[in-house]
Protein backbone atom coordinates (compact mmCIF):
# COMPACT_ATOMS: atom_id res chain seq x y z
CA UNK A 1 0.00 0.00 0.00
CA UNK A 2 2.87 2.37 0.76
CA UNK A 3 4.41 1.96 -2.54
CA UNK A 4 1.36 2.77 -4.19
CA UNK A 5 0.66 5.63 -2.27
CA UNK A 6 4.40 6.76 -2.97
CA UNK A 7 3.63 6.02 -7.01
CA UNK A 8 0.14 7.53 -7.09
CA UNK A 9 0.21 10.99 -5.47
CA UNK A 10 3.51 12.10 -6.88
CA UNK A 11 2.21 11.63 -10.24
CA UNK A 12 -1.14 12.86 -10.02
CA UNK A 13 0.20 16.05 -7.96
CA UNK A 14 2.48 16.61 -11.35
CA UNK A 15 -0.55 16.30 -13.43
CA UNK A 16 -2.45 18.46 -11.91
CA UNK A 17 0.32 21.31 -11.69
CA UNK A 18 0.96 20.69 -15.40
CA UNK A 19 -2.98 21.13 -16.29
CA UNK A 20 -2.47 24.38 -14.00
CA UNK A 21 0.24 25.76 -15.91
CA UNK A 22 -1.32 24.71 -19.10
CA UNK A 23 -4.57 26.61 -18.26
CA UNK A 24 -2.71 29.47 -17.16
CA UNK A 25 -0.52 29.17 -20.21
CA UNK A 26 -3.21 29.15 -22.53
CA UNK A 27 -5.41 32.15 -20.49
CA UNK A 28 -2.36 34.00 -21.21
CA UNK A 29 -2.01 32.95 -24.92
CA UNK A 30 -6.11 34.42 -24.91
CA UNK A 31 -4.98 37.54 -23.23
CA UNK A 32 -2.54 38.52 -25.68
CA UNK A 33 -4.48 37.51 -28.65
CA UNK A 34 -6.89 39.69 -27.37
CA UNK A 35 -4.20 42.64 -26.97
CA UNK A 36 -2.90 42.20 -30.53
CA UNK A 37 -6.58 42.04 -32.22
CA UNK A 38 -7.48 45.30 -30.44
CA UNK A 39 -4.54 46.83 -31.55
CA UNK A 40 -5.03 45.83 -35.12
CA UNK A 41 -8.50 47.04 -34.91
CA UNK A 42 -7.28 50.44 -33.45
CA UNK A 43 -4.84 50.71 -36.43
CA UNK A 44 -7.50 49.54 -39.18
CA UNK A 45 -9.77 52.40 -37.87
CA UNK A 46 -7.26 54.88 -37.81
CA UNK A 47 -6.24 53.87 -41.54
CA UNK A 48 -10.05 54.28 -42.29
CA UNK A 49 -10.65 57.50 -40.52
CA UNK A 50 -7.40 58.64 -42.40
CA UNK A 51 -7.96 57.40 -45.77
CA UNK A 52 -11.90 58.75 -45.31
CA UNK A 53 -10.80 62.14 -44.44
CA UNK A 54 -8.70 62.47 -47.30
CA UNK A 55 -11.43 60.99 -49.52
CA UNK A 56 -13.73 63.98 -48.30
CA UNK A 57 -11.23 66.41 -49.11
CA UNK A 58 -10.50 64.96 -52.52
CA UNK A 59 -14.24 65.46 -53.06
CA UNK A 60 -14.25 68.92 -51.87
CA UNK A 61 -11.76 69.79 -53.92
CA UNK A 62 -13.53 68.29 -57.36
CA UNK A 63 -16.63 69.93 -56.30
CA UNK A 64 -15.17 73.08 -55.66
CA UNK A 65 -13.64 72.86 -58.97
CA UNK A 66 -16.75 71.49 -60.20
CA UNK A 67 -19.00 74.67 -59.39
CA UNK A 68 -16.30 77.14 -59.84
CA UNK A 69 -16.26 78.51 -56.18
CA UNK A 70 -13.32 80.34 -56.35
CA UNK A 71 -12.86 80.76 -53.15
CA UNK A 72 -13.61 76.63 -52.01
CA UNK A 73 -10.43 76.92 -54.45
CA UNK A 74 -7.82 79.44 -52.91
CA UNK A 75 -8.58 77.31 -49.39
CA UNK A 76 -8.02 73.89 -50.92
CA UNK A 77 -4.58 75.03 -52.53
CA UNK A 78 -3.42 76.61 -49.63
CA UNK A 79 -3.96 73.66 -47.54
CA UNK A 80 -2.41 71.33 -49.40
CA UNK A 81 0.65 73.48 -50.23
CA UNK A 82 3.73 73.30 -47.69
CA UNK A 83 4.65 76.57 -47.08
CA UNK A 84 8.59 76.17 -46.86
CA UNK A 85 10.80 78.70 -45.45
CA UNK A 86 14.59 79.21 -45.84
CA UNK A 87 16.67 77.74 -43.26
CA UNK A 88 19.16 79.46 -41.82
CA UNK A 89 22.67 79.51 -43.04
CA UNK A 90 24.88 76.62 -41.92
CA UNK A 91 27.58 77.85 -39.65
CA UNK A 92 30.03 75.40 -40.41
CA UNK A 93 30.08 76.34 -44.24
CA UNK A 94 31.91 79.08 -45.82
CA UNK A 95 30.82 81.76 -47.77
CA UNK A 96 32.31 80.29 -51.16
CA UNK A 97 30.75 76.87 -51.06
CA UNK A 98 26.62 78.75 -49.53
CA UNK A 99 24.52 79.15 -52.45
CA UNK A 100 24.56 82.56 -54.00
CA UNK A 101 21.66 83.67 -56.14
CA UNK A 102 21.22 83.48 -59.57
CA UNK A 103 20.27 87.06 -60.28
CA UNK A 104 19.35 89.99 -58.31
CA UNK A 105 16.15 91.86 -57.93
CA UNK A 106 17.27 94.56 -56.73
CA UNK A 107 15.64 98.16 -58.11
CA UNK A 108 18.66 100.09 -59.39
CA UNK A 109 18.85 103.47 -57.23
CA UNK A 110 18.96 106.43 -59.69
Amino acid sequence: MLIFIWWWFPRTYRRGVSEDNARLDDADAQAHREMVIQNAREILDNYRETWKQRELAKNAKAQAKKNGDVEAQVEAQGETRVEEQPSAPDPTMDSSTRSQPAHDNSVPST
